[in-house]
C-alpha cells in the first residue's frame, strides 16, 4: 500500500514532469504540495464546472444528524403522498 487513499481527490496539478509522467497536486485549502506524485494513468478527469459554497451546503448531510434529516424528509414525502392519495379516493 503506498498511502494513497482509493477515493479519488480534486486536487490542482502545479508541477507537470513529462519525462517521468508525473503531476504534482496541491489541494487549495493546503499550504503545501502533496507529497506523492501522481502519475499520469492515475489521473481519472478533470474538473470542467464548480459550484461555489455547495460542498458546505451539503457537507451537514455527511454526518448522522443530517442522514436522519435526510430519512426524515424521505419518510415525510412518502406518509404526505399517501395521505393525499387516501383523500382523493
Amino acid at each position: 500500500h503506498d498511502g494513497r487513499s482509493a477515493l479519488p481527490v480534486t486536487h490542482r496539478i502545479i508541477e507537470n514532469d513529462t519525462a517521468a509522467g508525473q503531476v504534482i497536486t496541491k489541494g487549495d485549502a493546503n499550504e503545501q504540495a502533496d507529497m506523492l506524485p501522481i502519475s499520469y494513468y492515475d489521473i481519472i478527469g478533470r474538473v470542467c464546472l464548480h459550484i461555489p459554497v455547495i460542498g458546505r451546503l451539503l457537507a451537514p448531510l455527511g454526518t448522522l444528524l443530517g442522514k436522519i434529516g435526510i430519512i426524515a424528509i424521505v419518510f415525510g414525502g412518502v406518509l404526505l403522498c399517501e395521505v393525499s392519495r387516501r383523500l382523493r379516493r
